[in-house]
């Protein structure tokens, strides 16, 4: 965030695609986009040989507050756009979602581009604010919780020069959310109540006073709810100022609302059929990953039957919806033995059933779904919401360039599979027939894959006369993560602990290969440092140009077919599509009342090169002000990228902190507090003399405080 009147100082590094340096330089221009949407004249920049460049932007003392947006082009694109009337995409960081569902992080365009000469872009605030004079932390032992311990959350304040902030007041919610239990060694097992019905619950806590050491614990209780499984808890505490304002720490901790959770799974090599004796396997497993004692068990197994129905919306279009009834069959007492044991089970026919294992003591409960079912699809009952998805299991997270990703393709039906490696293009294709509804497949891994890559899958079943309908082929997507931990470098910043107002300190680099700890020659090294209360209004994090180049990019490949042509008119055509990519984050507003008495601290220094030892200095010059400033270095060379940073305080042996309203009207008595903190090994008696000027007046002008 900056205020109206400063300079923000705006860097960067132009990538290929594969992260490698430009092979010549080229113009680029600077487009600045106010709040009120409009965007400023181009500035024209040329990058250097090795992709780096830098801008100032001066803020005018005038310019209007909010949200400011910098976009990087090529050279005549913003003419390009006005004269044809081409969008440009809204670049940043976003949620995305894989194909499980699960929401990640990743840098990409948030809208479709209508040009692809928008290379990337930047975001920052124009307010009138005033620093966090507080530094706020929340800590809590890092393991899991139970419910017969409370959470005890250390919540430590501290002024940001470093003395204790002693006597505030401490507010604290905690937030509970459902988390899975997958505990290590039982992987292939299911875990929770998948029919729990639980919502997001949220517990505030009694009101608290930090002590003299500026800390204070704050006890958290469990809500009394029956997730279904571990719970997620978010504990938000927050310290308010003198003034009144607050400044905020939260930490999330797991809690375990069982003794222990009940896994289920099909006993190894068995294939649920109709009319065939199937065995599961029941365990007990406590939280910290051993099997649980010895416990009784009661398990129930029903039928899930899946009523379909054809339903003519009222635009005239029709959709198949689909409700599911649950059906109980059979019901028996599992004994655990040591953590473990065993069920059987008979299909009557074919179909979905789904187990559910229930300890009536704890309150402990799993469910299992399974299909019995033979070798013709068609013959299976399928909800006709999804009637064409297919799965993709992969045996890893992730992969390191050089390895093979292991990948399961599960289709409803047999047939020819198409698998095809996209990004932003089709990267290769690869046809296999499948005899079975399943089949394993190998992938290698590559370079080219960085940092990740998507396996789109379709199976066609073939077309056989006079059978009923039924879908032609199945479509599913598999995200594959490739590491890219051999281009980290690390930034060495040999900062001082502490420093005095008004000095010079410097601050020697080094950067050296993460992996090999070699030092790196000619690695470009942006350094800047800045007041820390600054940095956490916005919770501003040290860019890492690794993460940013190397984060998972969103699927740029849409698919699409006719085999929509051979199903009846009422079935739309199929369009498989990537995963969307999310909304901003909302931000609150910062204060807009004028704070020119407090100066906010950015020392810039700018980019430096490291020599043959991997080395280089930096020096700053730090101004009249009190509190921690961060340092922070990013570093680049070729397609390797890291960054650091590193807190100095800023402090006088004798310092005195006062505690003044944002603005008084006419006619107002003030009550201004001042605070005298003695930063050496002696006891000292301090006198403060205080003087007003006009329109103020000093009522009392003189008072003591023991600096001890």
């Amino acid at each position: 965030a900056y205020r109206p009147g400063e300079t923000v100082h705006l860097f960067g590094h132009v990538r290929g695609r594969d992260a490698s340096t430009p092979p010549v330089a080229f113009p680029l221009e600077l487009i600045i986009t106010r709040p009120d949407g409009k965007a400023q004249e181009p500035r024209v920049l040329t990058p250097s040989n090795t992709g780096s460049f830098t801008l100032d932007y001066a803020v005018a003392s005038f310019a209007p507050t909010g949200l400011y947006k910098a976009r990087l082009q090529l050279a005549g694109t913003e003419k390009r756009r006005q004269d044809g009337g081409q969008a440009f995409p809204d670049y940043g960081e976003d949620d995305y979602w894989d194909e499980e569902g699960s929401s990640h992080r990743g840098y990409f365009p948030r809208t479709r581009p209508g040009s692809m000469d928008v290379l990337g872009g930047a975001e920052f605030f124009v307010e009138e604010f005033l620093p966090n004079r507080l530094k706020v932390t929340a800590e809590a032992p890092e393991r899991r919780f139970s419910v017969s311990e409370p959470l005890e959350v250390s919540v430590k304040a501290e002024e940001m020069f470093g003395q204790p902030a002693a006597g505030h007041t401490v507010d604290a919610v905690a937030v509970f959310r459902a988390e899975p239990f997958n505990p290590p060694g039982f992987r292939e097992f299911t875990f929770g109540d998948s029919e729990a019905k639980f919502s997001r619950t949220e517990v505030h806590l009694d009101e608290a006073i930090v002590d003299e050491d500026g800390r204070v614990s704050v006890t958290v209780t469990l809500p009394d709810v029956l997730p279904p499984a571990a719970l997620r808890a978010t504990v938000q505490t927050t310290v308010k100022e003198s003034g009144g304002r607050g400044v905020t720490a939260s930490i999330v901790r797991t809690v375990d609302p069982f003794p222990y959770y009940i896994g289920l799974r099909a006993a190894a090599g068995t294939f649920p059929q109709p009319g065939e004796e199937t065995r599961f396997e029941v365990v007990g497993v406590r939280p910290d990953g051993t099997l649980a004692e010895d416990a009784r068990l009661t398990a129930t197994i029903s039928r899930v039957m899946w009523n379909s129905i054809l339903k003519r919306e009222h635009d005239g279009t029709h959709r198949w919806t689909t409700s599911r009834e649950m059906k109980p069959l059979y019901k028996a007492t599992v004994d655990l033995t040591a953590g473990r044991g065993s069920l059987a089970f008979t299909p009557p026919a074919v179909g979905s059933y789904q187990l559910k294992v229930l300890d009536l003591s704890t309150s402990a409960a799993s469910t299992f779904s399974f299909h019995a079912s033979t070798s013709r699809w068609d013959d299976q009952p399928w909800s006709l919401e999804k009637p064409e998805r297919l799965e993709l299991v992969l045996d890893k997270t992730s992969y390191a360039p050089g390895e093979t990703a292991r990948v399961i393709v599960k289709a409803p039906f047999a047939g020819t599979l198409l698998l095809t490696q996209e990004q932003d293009r089709v990267l290769s294709t690869t046809v296999v027939e499948m005899t079975e509804n399943t089949v394993e497949l190998s992938i290698p891994v590559e370079e080219r894959h960085l940092p990740n890559f998507y396996l789109a899958a379709t199976v066609l079943r073939p077309v056989r006369p006079a059978e009923k309908w039924l879908p032609h082929r199945a479509f599913g997507i598999g995200n594959v993560r490739v590491e890219s931990g051999a281009r980290r470098l690390t930034v060495e910043l040999a900062t001082p602990t502490e420093v005095r107002p008004e000095s010079f300190f410097e601050v020697p680099v080094t950067v050296v290969d993460a992996a090999t700890s070699q030092p790196v020659a000619g690695a470009e090294v942006t350094l800047w440092a800045v007041d820390e209360g600054v940095l956490t209004l916005t919770d501003y994090k040290t860019p890492n140009p690794l993460d940013f180049f190397f984060s998972p990019r969103r699927l740029m490949v849409e698919t699409a077919d006719f085999f929509s042509e051979l199903m009846p008119d009422l079935i739309e055509a199929a369009v498989a599509r990537s995963a969307p990519g999310g909304g901003d984050e909302g931000r609150t507003r910062l204060s807009p009342v004028s704070a020119e008495r407090v100066r906010p601290v950015s020392l810039w220094v700018g980019t430096l090169r490291t020599d043959d030892d991997g080395r280089t200095t930096a020096s700053f010059e730090v101004p009249q002000f009190m509190g921690r400033l961060r340092v922070m270095g990013v570093a680049a060379q070729a397609r390797r990228f890291g960054s650091s940073d590193s807190t100095v305080f800023v402090r006088s042996p004798i310092m005195v902190k006062e505690n003044l309203p944002r603005f008084a009207a006419p006619g107002d008595q003030l009550f201004p507090s001042y605070v005298v903190y003695n930063n050496t090994s002696t006891s000292a008696t301090a006198q403060l003399e205080i003087a007003a000027s006009n329109p103020l007046t000093a009522v009392q002008v003189n008072r003591w405080k023991d600096a001890g």
